[in-house]
C-alpha cells in the first residue's frame, strides 16, 4: 500500500508555490552551478523562485558515486529537490514538477519505496516546514472565511434537522 502520510493545506500551498514557473520573472534563462550560487541570486533578487532557468543537481549513481547533471527547471524547484535524499532510484525529476497534492504523494511514496521509513519522515519534516514557510512568506493561506457558503445550505441543513428529528 501507499504510505499514509499525505500532505494538507498549507504545506501543499506552500510547495505548490515554490514549484510553480512563471514567464518572463527576473533571471529567467540564468545558468547556476550549484545551490550557493543560486541561493545568493535569489537573495540579491537576481533571479525570482519561479523563474525557467538551467540549475546543476547533483545526486548518487548506482555505485554511490556523486554525479551532477543539469536540468530546465526553477529555483524553487530546485529548493525542493534539495531535501530528496540522495539516492539512485529518486532523480531530480520527482521534484521537477508542479507539486499538486497528488504529486507530493507520489514523491513522498517514491522516497519510500526506495529509501525507507527513515528517511522518509526526516524528507517529509523537511517539507512539511519548507511548505509551510514558503506559504507564509507568499502569504497565502486558507481560512473558514475564504469559503463560499452555497446557497443550498440551509434547505440542507433543514431537512438533516427535519429527518433527526423523525428518527428520535
Amino acid at each position: 500500500g501507499a504510505p499514509i502520510i499525505v500532505p494538507s493545506q498549507d504545506m501543499v500551498l506552500g510547495l505548490y508555490y515554490l514549484s510553480i514557473v512563471n514567464q518572463n520573472e527576473p533571471g529567467e534563462g540564468m545558468v547556476f552551478a550549484d545551490m550557493g550560487e543560486l541561493q545568493h541570486a535569489l537573495e540579491t533578487k537576481a533571479v525570482t523562485l519561479h523563474a525557467k532557468i538551467k540549475g546543476r543537481f547533483r545526486t548518487v549513481d548506482a555505485e554511490g558515486k556523486v554525479v551532477s547533471k543539469i536540468y530546465d527547471t526553477t529555483p524553487g524547484r530546485m529548493i525542493i529537490g534539495e531535501l530528496l535524499p540522495k539516492n539512485v532510484n529518486v532523480p531530480y525529476e520527482t521534484a521537477n514538477q508542479e507539486m499538486t497534492k497528488k504529486n507530493i504523494s507520489k514523491m513522498i511514496d517514491t522516497v519510500y519505496r526506495h529509501c525507507g521509513q527513515k528517511e522518509t519522515v526526516i524528507f517529509c519534516d523537511r517539507i512539511m516546514a519548507l511548505g509551510f514557510a514558503h506559504a507564509c512568506r507568499a502569504g497565502i493561506s486558507f481560512g473558514k472565511d475564504d469559503m463560499l457558503i452555497p446557497d443550498t445550505k440551509l434547505k440542507l441543513v433543514s431537512d438533516t434537522e427535519a429527518l433527526a428529528e423523525e428518527y428520535e
